[in-house]
């Protein structure tokens, strides 16, 4: 698994209500995504909840940086 900053993992859990270890481990991957916008980071698309989520992570260090639930992608995939 991917190192993840307790600190930040903690103030996404009081946002967004998990962990991203939670829907890390407990969801579905999907789909593995270049992120347009950062060319040393990539989406993870997650289904977790009955949502789907998308964990941003780092490719240099290997980390997770944040993760949010996305409308879009769900519609994208039909969930």
């Amino acid at each position: 698994m991917k190192k993840v900053n307790p600190t930040k993992s903690r103030k996404i859990q009081k946002l967004r209500g998990y962990l991203i270890e939670e829907v890390v481990i407990e969801g579905v991957l999907l789909d593995v995504r270049e992120n347009p916008s950062y060319p040393e980071q990539y989406i993870e698309v997650y289904y977790f909840k009955d949502y789907v989520w998308a964990v941003i992570s780092g490719s240099n260090p290997d980390r997770y940086i944040t993760m949010y639930r996305s409308r879009k992608l769900k519609k994208e995939y039909g969930l």
